[in-house]
């Protein structure tokens, strides 16, 4: 069977009373509504952490589902793990005083890849 791909997206993470979505320009329809894989009497999952607003700025991976694994209509991205961009720029900030090389945008590429687990 061949490997789930991974997708990243970065974008405004809001939820209504009952979803979660993701805003931005890169998303499919700019829209992504999200699922973190879990159903009703599971344990809670990544997106049970969410409860502030304003909602924060977020980069994310996960994986779509294929057409064998969509029953009906609801999320089509399974969220696998989000961190906000406040935390990436405080990990990038630390390697930018560890190393004190490279650039502002190498610094934060690496933090987001460390802190995603990618």
């Amino acid at each position: 069977m061949p490997a789930k791909t991974r997708t990243m997206f970065h974008g405004n993470l809001d939820m209504s009373t009952d979803a979660f979505f993701l805003i931005n320009g890169t998303a499919p329809n700019h829209l992504l509504l999200l699922s973190d894989g879990t159903s009703p009497g599971q344990e809670p999952g990544v997106l049970e952490t969410v409860n502030s607003r304003p909602t924060p700025h977020v980069s994310i991976v996960g994986r779509f589902l294929t057409e064998g694994e969509v029953d009906g209509p609801g999320p089509r991205f399974v969220l696998e793990k989000f961190v906000t961009h406040e935390s990436i720029a405080g990990r990038a900030f630390e390697i930018f005083t560890s190393s004190g090389s490279g650039s502002a945008e190498a610094d934060w590429l690496r933090a987001e890849r460390e802190l995603l687990g990618l």
